[in-house]
């Protein structure tokens, strides 16, 4: 090019004008209103007044750039935008919050869709204070035509009372303004919250930190959570500046050690504000090392509250620019901060009704109800085969009837923590009801299905609960065409299950009653040789009263649960060395009835239930628990109750050493006709002086 030609000569105008000027393009929306400017080229004294070098500015939209534009209270893009659509210039002055000053601003376009602004800063400037967070907070308190009107109408003094009436004016109508524009932005946040389900409140709140982080003209927004335990925190959600980086990964169960300071502070519900990293105290020297790897050069957390606990904090950083908040611009993140505790209140609130409307609360498997809403959802022919496994506890009526709901509720968990450790993560485990489970296992062929079964199986075999084993039953079905519903596969399951259950069912409960005698045994003197004692003793004296063999075999069975129902009863009582005080004796007396409701759970040993309830009742009433009398006593339990206390005298206990034969018969002959029946005490003392000899021989003498 020509030196000296015209087009230099824009070219050194432009590059040494003292004004700032912009060539842009308008950035429409699909309705063709302008939403923002494409800057397609600036001059240095442009780069000046926004504080970046022009390669951080071409290329980018005004958006971007000047980050809170949008919520200013003049609508600078709309008036610009005009000009572009009309072609009319014009020329406004303005302030702008953003970047803390007026500006003598002139619009005009020579082409459609592009528009030139020039901006000139007038002279005269004031500390705009509250107008916004800035490190240079400065604006212009009026035009030179103001100032020369002053000059017309007065000396001195009053052209300098006038310049701080307009001062003041100026200053009350930024705050004003500013104050309009914040409750915009709580209202707008609010609203926002609102009309977002719980489950997408997340997104709102990512949402909140932008709008806030822009609009209070910071790097970075963010919200730290606090663990449970108040040991360490995690970074849930953040915002932050184009061309920054994501602190989030770095911010997984961060330990308060690293933050002493800082969480001694907002520990007491503090904010913590730190308008110079350099000036922190010197006891947050972890803190200001921290801060300073991290670039950050100012600083502002507030609490998160929830039920007047501190859950967390709203943060917010600095990076380019020290920053000198005023207490305006912090009680108002005071309010801020409200509405996102108002919004995290809302969100655990909502994970509580979703969690019990689609989990089990007990095992925190999914419900009955989820359950069936999955079979819908995945009953298509891309997810076939589809297997079901129906699942039954076995014995969860007998364990709860003799060891209590809580052993019960404990063995349901364990079930479902085997469910899950068995299964694999794309398979549906649910609670379907009861001692009842679901597994829904997609694209699973039915061999697959009984692999996961033997897995279960397997995994029950290691686990135990109060010494008493895990037992299911189970059963698979599958469905390979659309031809079949899946509430049939669900019944051709459950059939399959309970038919497994008829024959595994009766070995569970053997399984049980064996487990349980064994745990009777260790806290107690029943021994499976004194039980044999009794059996022993008891057949002699059910052959002297001409019991049938049946009736025989069921004294048999009674001798071996009769005190199943001690299985409740602490091991320190049933061994206390003095006698037991008036609670102790009363829990002890409860144990015929506790009896009573484990033999009527068992098939096997139900026929023993009402002996088992009466074996500790007295032939003149006077016993426990319902103060039967005389043959209103059953008679396999009068016999119980004589071989009973024949064993304990014969064989002694912590409260009472052991008996010799005479002894033993005149204790008999002493509580005959009141405590046991009178004509089975003189049959068994007749077996006892015919088998004087085998009682006293190593067999039965211990």
């Amino acid at each position: 090019m020509r030196p000296g030609s015209k087009q230099d000569k824009y070219n050194l105008l432009f590059e040494h004008m003292p004004d700032a000027l912009a060539y842009q393009q308008v950035v429409t929306d699909q309705d063709g209103r302008p939403v923002d400017f494409i800057l397609v080229d600036v001059n240095p004294a442009f780069e000046k007044v926004i504080g970046l070098r022009k390669e951080k500015i071409v290329g980018k939209t005004v958006r971007q750039v000047l980050p809170g534009i949008e919520y200013e209270d003049f609508d600078w893009i709309g008036t610009c935008g005009k000009v572009a659509r009309t072609g009319k210039a014009i020329r406004f002055q303005e302030y702008s919050r953003t970047l803390g000053r007026f500006f003598d601003v002139s619009a005009y376009s020579n082409s459609p869709g592009y528009i030139t602004t020039i901006l000139h800063e007038p002279g005269g400037m004031y500390d705009a204070g509250t107008a916004g967070p800035s490190s240079e907070g400065r604006a212009v308190i009026a035009d030179q035509s103001e100032l020369i009107c002053c000059c017309k109408r007065g000396n001195i003094t009053e052209i300098q009372a006038v310049g701080r009436d307009v001062t003041a004016l100026k200053e009350a109508e930024q705050r004003l303004q500013f104050q309009l524009q914040f409750e915009k932005l709580v209202s707008d946040i609010s609203s926002y919250f609102v009309r977002l389900p719980s489950q997408d409140l997340d997104q709102g709140i990512n949402y909140a930190l932008e709008v806030t982080g822009k609009f209070f003209q910071v790097d970075r927004s963010y919200v730290i959570l606090f663990s449970e335990d108040n040991k360490t925190m995690d970074l849930t959600h953040e915002w932050y500046r184009e061309g920054l980086w994501p602190e989030a990964p770095n911010f997984v169960h961060y330990p308060f050690s690293r933050r002493p300071w800082w969480y001694d502070q907002i520990k007491r519900n503090r904010l913590v504000y730190i308008d110079d990293v350099e000036n922190l105290p010197p006891d947050a020297e972890k803190e200001k090392q921290e801060l300073r790897d991290q670039n950050t050069r100012s600083l502002l957390c507030v609490p998160i509250m929830q039920s007047e606990r501190v859950t967390g904090v709203l943060g917010f950083d600095s990076i380019k620019k020290t920053i000198k908040w005023s207490e305006d611009h912090i009680a108002l993140l005071n309010i801020i901060s409200e509405l996102f505790s108002n919004a995290f209140a809302r969100k655990i609130s909502g994970q509580k009704i979703r969690f019990l409307s689609f989990y089990d609360q007990l095992t925190g498997l999914y419900n009955r109800s989820y359950m069936e809403e999955e079979m819908k959802r995945l009953d298509t022919e891309r997810q076939m085969p589809i297997s079901v496994i129906m699942a039954d506890l076995n014995g969860l009526k007998l364990l709860n009837d003799s060891y209590g709901h809580a052993t019960g509720d404990e063995i349901l968990m364990t079930a479902a923590e085997i469910f899950r450790e068995s299964c694999r993560q794309e398979d549906i485990v649910a609670r379907w009801g009861g001692d009842e489970f679901v597994l829904l296992l997609p694209r699973t062929t039915p061999s697959e299905a009984e692999t996961i079964c033997r897995r279960i199986l397997e995994n029950c075999r290691s686990r135990y609960v109060e010494e008493l084993p895990i037992s299911i039953s189970m059963g698979v079905a599958s469905k390979r065409s659309t031809d079949k519903t899946m509430n049939e596969v669900l019944s051709e399951a459950e059939d399959r299950m309970y038919k497994k259950k008829l024959v595994e069912g009766k070995q569970a409960r053997r399984d049980v009653i064996a487990a349980m005698c064994r745990a009777v045994e260790k806290k107690s003197f029943e021994t499976g040789r004194h039980v044999q004692e009794m059996q022993k003793m008891a057949r002699l004296i059910g052959e002297g009263v001409n019991l049938t063999e049946k009736e025989l075999g069921r004294l048999d069975d009674l001798l071996v649960i009769h005190d199943i129902g001690m299985i409740n009863i602490p091991r320190e009582i049933l061994n206390k060395q003095g006698p037991l005080n008036e609670g102790e004796w009363n829990l002890v007396k409860k144990h015929p009835e506790t009896g009573f409701r484990i033999a009527r759970a068992i098939e096997e040993f139900a026929h023993t239930a009402d002996d088992i309830l009466s074996h500790h009742e007295h032939y003149d009433g006077s016993g426990y628990p319902l103060g039967l009398k005389g043959e209103e006593i059953s008679l396999l339990a009068r016999i119980t109750a004589i071989v009973d206390a024949y064993n304990v005298m014969k064989e002694g206990r912590p409260y009472r050493k052991a008996a010799s034969i005479k002894e033993i018969k005149a204790e008999f002959r002493k509580c005959s006709g009141s405590q046991f029946d009178p004509e089975l005490v003189e049959l068994f003392l007749g077996i006892i002086d015919r088998v004087e000899i085998a009682f006293e021989s190593r067999n039965y003498v211990r």
